[in-house]
């Protein structure tokens, strides 16, 4: 279910876009409200970017305990 190396993966990624995709980016990512973000009013490659921010730590590691227990 998850995949190795997902943080190398996000990183090239995230360097790998233009500019102006960058900066827009990291202006969502400052404000820090993703689950009321709406993904279709951004690009495809924004949206990429995006979907690395959609789960919280805790959501992740409880989703990482689930998958141990199948």
């Amino acid at each position: 279910m998850f995949k190795d190396n997902l943080a190398k993966e996000w990183e090239e990624k995230f360097w790998s876009l233009p500019a102006d995709k960058l900066k827009t980016v990291q202006e969502i990512v400052a404000l820090n409200q993703f689950k009321e973000l709406d993904m279709s009013q951004y690009d495809e490659q924004v949206q990429d970017v995006l979907t690395y921010y959609q789960f919280t730590r805790d959501e992740a590691e409880e989703l990482i305990k689930q998958d141990k227990t199948k």
